[in-house]
């Protein structure tokens, strides 16, 4: 099965794997490329979390391949704001600086505790296997995830085996319930 994941859907998916950030002060202008960004990630009704782990990404994303590159992509306009519309697949060497924020950003343990109430019938022992299980996921997989999703030469095939280990992963929580 083909699996086509589009930047936004991807935008919403890495929102739930960051928040350990840090690294060198930002200039001005950067850090309000990466304050832009990061409401690009955290969404319209962002949660604590959500905040942490967008402000993470963004500034990550600032870091790593700089404004310009940025604003070349379609991420930012040149007064480093949001664009009217975000590209939904962005150049390689764009992507390869998603994926190293995501992984520099990434905090599994943060991300189930702000998501847990989407599985009411998870014990703890079920919360710290899933933790253990994404954890344990080798980082090259969800790099090439990363990339070859958002990429606007990806091959979604190259998507599969971290998906899967994640849905492994996600299996150990039970139903999930996203009604509340």
């Amino acid at each position: 099965m083909n699996r086509v994941v589009t930047l936004p859907a991807l935008l919403a998916l890495l929102t739930l794997l960051g928040a350990g950030c840090g690294g060198d002060a930002l200039s001005e202008d950067q850090q309000q490329a990466a304050d832009t960004i990061a409401g690009q990630f955290g969404g319209e009704d962002p949660s604590e979390f959500e905040k942490g782990s967008s402000a993470c990404l963004g500034e990550e994303l600032v870091r790593a391949l700089g404004t310009e590159a940025l604003v070349e992509a379609g991420m930012l306009t040149e007064e480093l704001e949001d664009p009217a519309e975000t590209p939904k697949k962005v150049p390689r060497d764009i992507a390869e600086g998603y994926a190293e924020a995501i992984v520099s950003c990434q905090d599994v343990a943060g991300e189930i505790a702000d998501r847990r109430t989407f599985y009411p019938n998870a014990t703890d022992e079920d919360v710290a296997g899933y933790v253990a299980c994404v954890e344990d996921i080798d980082p090259e997989l969800l790099r090439d995830a990363v990339i070859e999703s958002s990429a606007d030469d990806g091959d979604p095939e190259r998507t599969k085996p971290y998906f899967d280990a994640a849905k492994t992963c996600e299996e150990l929580l039970g139903e999930a319930d996203f009604s509340q």
